[in-house]
């Protein structure tokens, strides 16, 4: 009789083993699952964010594209109306105010790139978040079986029960 009562003992301490050990895992899985949303909503602000930059720097290149040219026109209006040639220095003016317009607007450009690149790498070092957050997941899940069956197996062979198994020695 005390073999009986050692051995369900021993089954009901792995029962409740296998419980918790799939409750462990059941909690690895979901704390990986919330970690790779979390990744993947922040890869999508990021990506949009690049591509918000990149409109705006288009808008912001046009708008200093179009004020350089309005400030040619209007120097090449007011010669006009001043009765100056438009040649020699007051030329050299008149493309000058077209060329800072064209530079200012390159310069908006070029920072957009650079604030679009900063943002496009964030967006993939999210993504990779996402994928190891993942991978952590199925890592737990695993160990916490093994650890379990590990504990389990220990729980059940240890029992007193098994010394009153006769292993045919």
């Amino acid at each position: 009789m005390p073999a009986i009562i050692a051995l369900v003992s021993a089954i009901i301490a792995a029962t409740m083993t296998a419980i918790q050990t799939g409750l462990q895992a059941d909690a690895a899985s979901k704390q990986a699952a919330a970690q790779a949303e979390a990744a993947r909503r922040n890869a999508a602000l990021a990506q949009a964010q690049r591509e918000d930059t990149v409109n705006r720097a288009g808008a912001a290149a046009a708008a200093a594209g179009q004020e350089g040219r309005a400030v040619a026109a209007s120097a090449v209006t007011a010669l006009g109306a001043s009765g100056i040639e438009e040649s020699g220095s007051a030329a050299r003016l008149v493309d000058a105010s077209a060329v800072s317009g064209q530079t200012d607007a390159d310069r908006i450009r070029a920072a957009a790139a650079r604030e679009a690149w900063g943002f496009g790498i964030q967006a993939e070092d999210e993504r990779e978040k996402q994928r190891q957050a993942k991978r952590a997941g199925y890592l737990g899940m695993t160990s916490a079986g093994v650890a379990g069956a590990g504990k389990i197996g220990s729980d059940v062979f240890s029992s007193p029960a098994w010394g009153y198994v006769d292993w045919g020695e």
